[in-house]
């Protein structure tokens, strides 16, 4: 092949990687996860393990009932929720949001406890996922994008 075809092929071709690039990054939107446990250092770990990820916004609720408000008000994409808050399981609270809620909102349970798993099997709910505390920051990552991108 003629070098100054292959040399012309190769400069269309990063042109329009770089143009469908572009495209792509304009279409990304800020995705916005809530993060509920009466814990103030979880709090800190799951915010600090996320904010290395593009495009997406963290905020953090040490109170169920401030977090049922925001979820109204917000609509955010995924939610990581504690089994053990407050006042409330985290079962209830995520019953709760579901209810008030006109979107299906995927769930991150997060628990030391060993119960979560059987419990949590009887929340009707697609894309909910359990995770054990201690949380493993590659298991979060990997758990959040792949609710992300679905």
């Amino acid at each position: 092949m003629d070098k100054a075809i292959l040399k012309k092929l190769k400069e269309e071709k990063h042109l329009l990687l770089n143009t469908l690039a572009r495209i792509d990054m304009e279409n990304v939107h800020d995705r916005k996860i809530m993060v509920v446990d009466d814990c103030a250092d979880t709090l800190h770990i799951v915010k600090k393990f996320l904010t290395n990820i593009n495009r997406i916004s963290v905020e953090t609720f040490m109170d169920e009932y401030d977090a049922m408000l925001k979820f109204i008000k917000e609509k955010p994409d995924l939610i990581i929720l504690d089994m053990n808050l407050n006042d409330l399981n985290g079962i209830k609270v995520a019953t709760i949001m579901k209810n008030l809620s006109t979107f299906e909102v995927p769930i991150i349970f997060i628990s030391s406890d060993n119960w979560v798993a059987e419990e949590g099997s009887n929340f009707s709910g697609k894309n909910t996922v359990f995770i054990p505390k201690p949380i493993q920051r590659e298991h979060l990552i990997l758990s959040v994008k792949n609710i992300l991108e679905r």
